[in-house]
């Protein structure tokens, strides 16, 4: 494994190519987002018919209308401005993490540290935070659907590409960084989506169809009856005083403030459910929406897992009782733990935190807590090939042998309990092999449902050593269903 660039180089990159931070150049002054308040046509109409009032002496109807103007424009301002506040909350919130390589150790830093030449890992389900090249790569797949709208993955190789903004479906990799912030593929979008103008709301296009019209039925109405009053005699100024008072009287006053009270309301309803609404005028929008699709890990849940239950040999064992390991069983379900996982354990002055998927990062937790280190066992096996999660198989596989004994090569498996379930034959209870009948299939169902029922994921784990190994791992690649022991865990956590 490359031990990536020192802390230094990456102080020194970073004073050169900035933070990896996607800018938000389209800020805008406030007197701009005032002159935008006042921008649309039913409030040029009231500030024309605020100038004709105080023209013909209607001192009091033109500040009034000019109140109500002023009043309206500054209630939407606030509005931006406190929802401008807590999207900037949020994307504090919101900072993404990565896992890098520099000074020959592995650690976890904010993506927005990145600078070209890190070295990073990348597993299924990280959002890669940069433009990276990959060096090694683990059956890598990338969901490249924010860049290109295609949904189904993308088969990445060793000196492939893989952008910013894109998902890891499958696999894992490590890549080196090439661009950050700007300067990636999705920086450039996002400068090319800042040129874009905003488009009116359905609200806001009715709206000005309406005013629209009423300032042109006004203008017609007030030519008509300044031609029948001259015509009558009246004076050419009384006559012209006459339809501009008509006019005046014609331009709705009260609208943007009725509209603007109503859609205060569905700010205020929309804020107690936690939703930020940064333009009055969205909120017709955001009505007519139906569904609203989003991911709830590390949002609604802390993105933690800890193991709460072993079975093996036949049994149930608790693992809050930090009881020392004395089955064989249980040594091996460890070991499988470890070797069949891609995540790391890393000690800071905190505790320990886990670098990787949370899942796997238990097993690593609890393979510790039985006294059992996942630096000596990965140092004891050398691994062979691997066989990465698959969303549809439902397993991860690793083809592995002991460094210090005969150099026999091990099959290990984990995933969930029905694919465990299906591809084995054979059980491990108290150090012998015996059939997996039917009854034994039921009893373990029976530990599942229960499980189930208090809402708890649980793993199985299953392995083989026999001289069949070479044609099961390839099996597995082919997606056939080979059979072999099972080492009897099913592994609960919660």
């Amino acid at each position: 494994m490359s031990k990536g660039i020192t802390t230094v180089e990456a102080i020194k990159l970073q004073k050169v190519f900035g933070m990896n931070v996607i800018q938000d150049r389209r800020k805008i002054s406030w007197i701009k987002k005032f002159i935008e308040q006042i921008s649309s046509f039913l409030i040029i109409l009231l500030l024309i018919a605020a100038g004709l009032s105080f023209f013909i002496g209607e001192t009091i109807d033109g500040s009034l209308i000019l109140i109500i103007i002023f009043i309206n424009a500054g209630f939407g301002m606030f509005q931006e401005f406190k929802a401008d506040q807590a999207v900037a909350a949020l994307k504090q919130l919101s900072v993404s993490s990565i896992r890098v390589i520099r000074d020959g150790k592995e650690q976890e830093i904010d993506s927005k540290n990145l600078v070209p030449g890190d070295l990073i890992i990348i597993e299924e389900g990280v959002k890669i935070p940069a433009d990276t090249r990959i060096v090694e790569s683990h059956n890598l797949e990338v969901n490249e659907s924010s860049l290109t709208g295609e949904s189904f993955p993308v088969v990445k190789n060793k000196a492939d590409m893989v952008f910013m903004g894109t998902i890891v479906s499958r696999g894992r990799a490590q890549a080196i960084v090439m661009q950050i912030g700007m300067k990636t593929k999705f920086g450039k979008i996002a400068e090319n989506l800042a040129t874009v103008g905003h488009v009116q709301t359905p609200l806001q296009k009715k709206l000005a169809h309406l005013t629209e019209v009423v300032g042109l039925v006004g203008i017609i109405i007030s030519l008509v009856v300044f031609v029948l009053s001259a015509l009558q005699g009246q004076g050419a100024f009384p006559s012209f005083l006459l339809a501009i008072s008509l006019a005046v009287a014609v331009v709705p006053e009260s609208l943007p403030a009725a509209m603007t009270v109503i859609l205060s309301i569905g700010v205020k309803h929309m804020a107690k459910r936690n939703a930020i609404v940064r333009k009055l005028a969205a909120i017709e929008a955001i009505g007519n929406t139906t569904l609203i699709a989003t991911d709830k890990t590390g949002t609604l849940t802390e993105n933690k897992m800890t193991v709460k239950e072993l079975w093996f040999d036949e049994h149930v064992h608790q693992t809050n009782l930090r009881a020392i390991r004395k089955s064989e069983t249980e040594k091996l379900l460890l070991i499988n733990g470890i070797l069949c996982s891609t995540a790391s354990l890393v000690d800071t002055h905190g505790g320990t935190e886990v670098l990787g998927d949370p899942t796997e990062g238990a097993l690593l937790m609890i393979a510790r807590d039985k006294e059992m280190s996942d630096r000596v066992v990965r140092g004891e096996w050398e691994l062979v090939d691997e066989i990465s999660f698959d969303s549809i198989q439902k397993r991860m596989s690793v083809l592995v042998k002991h460094i210090e004994h005969d150099d026999k090569e091990h099959v290990f498996s984990k995933g969930a309990p029905e694919s465990i379930l299906h591809i084995s034959s054979h059980i491990l209870i108290d150090g012998s092999i015996v059939k997996l009948t039917d009854d034994r299939r039921e009893e373990i169902n029976a530990v599942l449902e229960e499980w189930s029922r208090h809402g708890l994921r649980v793993l199985a784990f299953a392995y083989q050593d026999d001289d069949r190994h070479t044609q099961t791992f390839q099996s597995l690649q082919k997606s056939q269903q080979p059979e072999f022991h099972q080492d009897n865990s099913l592994q609960k956590e919660g």
